[in-house]
């Protein structure tokens, strides 16, 4: 006989794939006809559980009653279909728990010179497995260490050179020394030119107060004879 089974994405409910599985294959056969049908690669772990009508999980089919470990190639599928419409939850790569529900929707009857399990319906688009991640590409910096945080090489330390335009005294020339004696010459001529000028000054000022004093005199006199001898006033 022959269980055809409709696997559903859980996060996308427009995709989904009807596969048709014998009753006497195994979970193994059923996961990797499943990951055939979508496209993904069939190298991470998986678990399949049994569910009810909610879809919640009942027993991990990956485990024995006991808790120990249990191979997916030696449980048979017939042996977990106890309802017409049995369902299954699959859950493929643990770190990134891909969650599919499985519910069996019709028993057939197999097709002659058919190989099961066959996907016989998809529908949908299935996503991609792995996610493209852009990983920047290298700086400059990282792949070259003598360069600074701008991308550019540091810059190399230089001696300082003894500067050359230090005046030494024997560079310094007469024709210097000229002018500034000639211009100490000139200072000192001012300067004597300066009190030559007062001393004239001095002169002048003397014989002004001189000149007064003599008209001084002359007035008194001319003043004192021709008020106290005229005896008519």
């Amino acid at each position: 006989m022959i269980y055809k089974f409709r696997v559903q994405f859980e996060d996308y409910d427009d995709v989904y794939r009807d596969i048709d599985m014998l009753t006497i294959q195994t979970f193994e056969d059923f996961k990797i006809a499943i990951l055939n049908a979508i496209g993904f690669d069939t190298v991470h772990e998986c678990a399949f559980y049994l569910s009810d009508d909610l879809w919640r999980r009942g027993r991990d089919l990956t485990k024995k009653k006991d808790g120990t470990p249990a191979t997916l190639s030696k449980r048979v599928i017939c042996d977990f279909v106890d309802a017409p419409h049995q369902r299954f939850l699959f859950v493929y790569d643990l770190n990134v728990e891909w969650s599919f529900l499985i519910e069996l929707i019709k028993i057939i009857q197999p097709e002659p010179k058919q190989n099961y399990p066959t996907c016989v319906k998809s529908f949908g688009t299935a996503p991609k497995q792995y996610k493209i991640v852009h990983v920047p590409a290298p700086s400059d910096d990282e792949d070259n260490p003598t360069k600074g945080k701008r991308g550019r090489k540091p810059s190399v330390k230089k001696e300082l050179e003894p500067i050359a335009n230090v005046v030494d005294d024997d560079d310094i020339n007469e024709d210097d020394v000229e002018v500034e004696e000639e211009v100490n010459y000139i200072e000192e001529a001012d300067i004597q030119e300066g009190f030559g000028d007062e001393g004239e000054d001095e002169t002048e000022k003397s014989a002004t107060e001189d000149g007064d004093d003599e008209f001084g005199t002359s007035f008194g006199d001319k003043d004192e004879g021709s008020f106290g001898g005229s005896e008519d006033y």
